[in-house]
This record gives structure tokens, C-alpha cells and sequence, in this order.
């Protein structure tokens, strides 16, 4: 995912099961890290809307990073990461 620096975007994760009734997300949070140096440049509570799982960033710095969101179902952890390369421009 490219995005240019500055930009203020939601990165969101969908969850879903291959069978059953929707899962029932409990809690949800998010870390941005950035790849040059394993450092966590972001984090904090995600909200949940329905069965998708997000939360707004705007980087800093041009850079490649990973966002993960964290999420609860049950007593089960799971984890959404995503690859974004922030840009100075398209």
C-alpha cells in the first residue's frame, strides 16, 4: 500500500469466518512500526465497526512501515498486519 507523507488515511482490517454465525470482536488494538529499526511509531485502542477493525494514521516520515492491528474473539488473539510505504509524493 503506497501512501504520500502526510496523508491522513484509515487502516482497517475485515474480519470474517468461513463458517457460522459473525464473531463477536471484544477488543482491538495497533502498532505502526517502522522497518528501518523495528521502532514503534504509532499505537493505541483501534475501533470496531460491524466486523471491520481500524484506526486513523498520518505519518510523519517517509519510510516503510507496518501496521498491525490487534483484535479479540472470545478468548482467542489474532493479528492484521499490512505493509505501507509512505512517499513525499505519487
Amino acid at each position: 500500500m503506497i501512501w504520500v507523507l502526510g496523508e491522513k488515511r484509515d487502516v482497517s482490517a475485515v474480519v470474517s469466518v468461513a463458517i457460522g454465525a459473525d464473531p463477536v470482536i471484544s477488543s482491538a488494538t495497533y502498532e505502526v512500526f517502522d522497518t528501518s529499526d523495528e521502532s514503534i511509531v504509532a499505537s493505541g485502542s483501534a475501533s470496531v465497526s460491524n466486523l471491520i477493525v481500524y484506526f486513523l494514521w498520518q505519518p510523519s516520515d517517509v519510510g516503510n512501515y507496518v501496521a498491525r492491528i490487534y483484535y479479540n474473539i472470545l478468548d482467542e488473539k489474532y493479528t492484521s498486519s499490512q505493509v505501507i510505504e509512505v512517499r513525499e509524493t505519487l
